[in-house]
This record gives structure tokens, C-alpha cells and sequence, in this order.
């Protein structure tokens, strides 16, 4: 997708860079697939905080996503794109020729209307997944397994140079276009904490420290 600059018509527009996301999906996601997410805070197991400045940010709805593509030389068909608030990636709901539904991480050129499948011959297309054995030398791929069976675990982007082995892999980037050029974010949104602005004073505050300190300078 491509990226939206801002006239500097203030401080915070300028050099203000965004993923345009018209392209997406606007209404609310899959309500089979998805589950609750419960934040913590900050807090461990005891209840106390672990990690300081964590708490705040807008609930989000976990999104189920099929890392395996286990339904084997069966066809789906791109329903739409949707923003995932739990990834930095964009992700893709899929429906399969029997009916059922699924999420899959949504590559560079995915588009709404295109087949995706799950083939040891299947074509090397974005979306598609199949046994980086089968994949040629070069090949982008992405949503690599690195234990046969257990599903994508590493890689956003990945240049295959080696095919000798039959772990999945899914073919293309799922890198969006200017990928880190987005630097705009707010704290609030990533559910950071504040830090609360302290003057720490000792028992006896030297001629610097404390609310009332004055400095003289002597000529």
C-alpha cells in the first residue's frame, strides 16, 4: 500500500508519514474468529508491577490467525484486507471452497478477489504456501515453520537460499511498503504508561536541587 505525506501546516504534520489504509476493511473483524485479550498491565503472576510505564490503550479483539495452512490443494478466495492491532503486518480473510473461513497474513500485491491455496504444486504467487523444497532458489517468502508441523514461526520477509528441506513457507513479503518510515505514534495508543515528572531530593539538597534552589553567579 502506498504512504500518505502531510503538509507541515503544523509541528506534528511535519514529516508526518502514514500507511494509507483506504484499501481495508472499515467494519468490525470475523466475530468466529476472533477471542478476547486481556492485558496485564504490567503486573506478574503476584500482582505487582513487573514492568514499569505498561497500562491504558484501547481494547483489541485477538485475531485467530491460520499459521499452518493446513487444508491441503483446497482453493480460497481473498474476502478482504483488514488492519490487525496485534501485528505490525495487515492480514487477509480467506474462504475455502467448503465454506469455511479463515485469517491468513495478508503479503505485498494480496488483493481482494485473488486464489490463494496450499499445494505442494501450487504456483509461486503471494499467498500461496507450500514446501520450501518445492520453492526455487530466490524466492521472498515469509511465515517460515521451523519445526515441520507446528505452523509459522519467524520471518517477515526471507530470501530462500536453500531448498533442500520441507519445512512450509508462505511465498512473498508481508513488509508493507515503507516499512518503519511510519514513526508517528502516541503513547496512549501502545498502552504506555506515563512517567510522572519527580524532583528527587536527598536529606540535605545541594545549591542546585529542590523547587526553591537559586544559583548565584559570582563575578
Amino acid at each position: 500500500m502506498a504512504l500518505k505525506q502531510y503538509n507541515p501546516t503544523s509541528p506534528g504534520r511535519r514529516q508526518l508519514v502514514l500507511v494509507d489504509k483506504s484499501e481495508l476493511h472499515k467494519g468490525r473483524p470475523e466475530k468466529s474468529l476472533v477471542e478476547g485479550l486481556t492485558k496485564s498491565g504490567g503486573r506478574g503472576g503476584g500482582g505487582r508491577i513487573a514492568v514499569r510505564f505498561r497500562g491504558g490503550g484501547a481494547k483489541r479483539l485477538y485475531r485467530k490467525i491460520d499459521f499452518k495452512r493446513r487444508k491441503w490443494d483446497m482453493p480460497a478466495t481473498v474476502e478482504r484486507l483488514e488492519y490487525d492491532p496485534n501485528r505490525s503486518a495487515f492480514i487477509a480473510l480467506i474462504s475455502y471452497a467448503d465454506g469455511e473461513q479463515a485469517y491468513i497474513l495478508a503479503p505485498q500485491r494480496l488483493a481482494v478477489g485473488d486464489k490463494v491455496i496450499a499445494s505442494a504444486s501450487a504456483d509461486v504467487k503471494p499467498g500461496n504456501a507450500m514446501p520450501m523444497s518445492a520453492m526455487p532458489v530466490g524466492t521472498i517468502v515469509h511465515n517460515v515453520e521451523l519445526k515441520l508441523g507446528r505452523g509459522g514461526a519467524i520471518a517477515a520477509e526471507l530470501l530462500l537460499s536453500q531448498a533442500n528441506h520441507h519445512h512450509l513457507g508462505d511465498v512473498a513479503s508481508v513488509l508493507e511498503e515503507g516499512a518503519g518510515a511510519t514513526w508517528f505514534r502516541r503513547a496512549q495508543w501502545l498502552a504506555r504508561g506515563g512517567l510522572a515528572a519527580r524532583v528527587l531530593r536527598r536529606h540535605a539538597p545541594g545549591p542546585l536541587e529542590g523547587a526553591a534552589s537559586v544559583a548565584f553567579l559570582v563575578l
